[in-house]
């Protein structure tokens, strides 16, 4: 994202080489360094900081979650395998399982849900990318709570929302969320 009238947090503006896309088109994933001022590292280490400190009430249910990860990538680089949503899964203690490339993921899922389910139970099974009507209805209701936040609370003027894209659970939640809110990005 970028902010209108706080220029020392931003992203700093650097355009991608062919061999970079082309790297992100094979492998699903770049390494961009120096993408982001010092600034916004520090500003980003204040919201976590701040995030650990004051958790969700949903923390004190965090032995109850389980993450299934498939690496399309083949990836052993600890940087790639223990980052990003990954690192929070680990904070907040979810019980993490890692599969190789082509792992009928939805069948793993399933055999969890029929043991848990046997144990007593109630499992509920997210999708990959969390695309499902409940999934997208959270991406919705996460698009509205960001518009609160960046145009009353903070003040901020936004013109870009930037979203990873897979099954496009997220983005097909967040185009409904800021439609439903008549939020018009510039």
């Amino acid at each position: 994202m970028r902010f209108r009238g706080n220029d020392s947090v931003q992203a700093n503006s650097q355009s991608l080489s062919p061999s970079l896309i082309d790297a992100f088109v094979r492998d699903g994933v770049v390494r961009i360094p120096q993408a982001f001022s010092p600034d916004w590292i520090e500003l980003l280490r204040e919201g976590f900081s701040n995030a650990m400190a004051n958790p969700s009430p949903r923390h004190s249910i965090r032995e109850k979650c389980y993450l299934f990860l498939e690496n399309r990538t083949g990836s052993d680089d600890p940087d790639f395998l223990a980052n990003g949503n990954v690192l929070l899964d680990d904070i907040y203690n979810a019980k993490l399982s890692d599969f190789p490339a082509g792992t009928d993921m939805n069948q793993k899922m399933l055999r969890l849900a029929e043991e848990l389910g046997a144990a007593g139970k109630k499992p509920y099974i997210v999708p990959g990318g969390g695309s499902n009507r409940i999934g997208a209805l959270g991406y919705a209701n996460a698009a509205y709570e960001s518009a609160g936040q960046y145009t009353c609370d903070q003040g901020l003027k936004v013109d870009h929302i930037v979203d990873a894209t897979g099954s496009a659970g997220t983005r097909a939640g967040l185009a409904t969320g800021l439609t439903a809110i008549h939020v018009v990005l510039m």
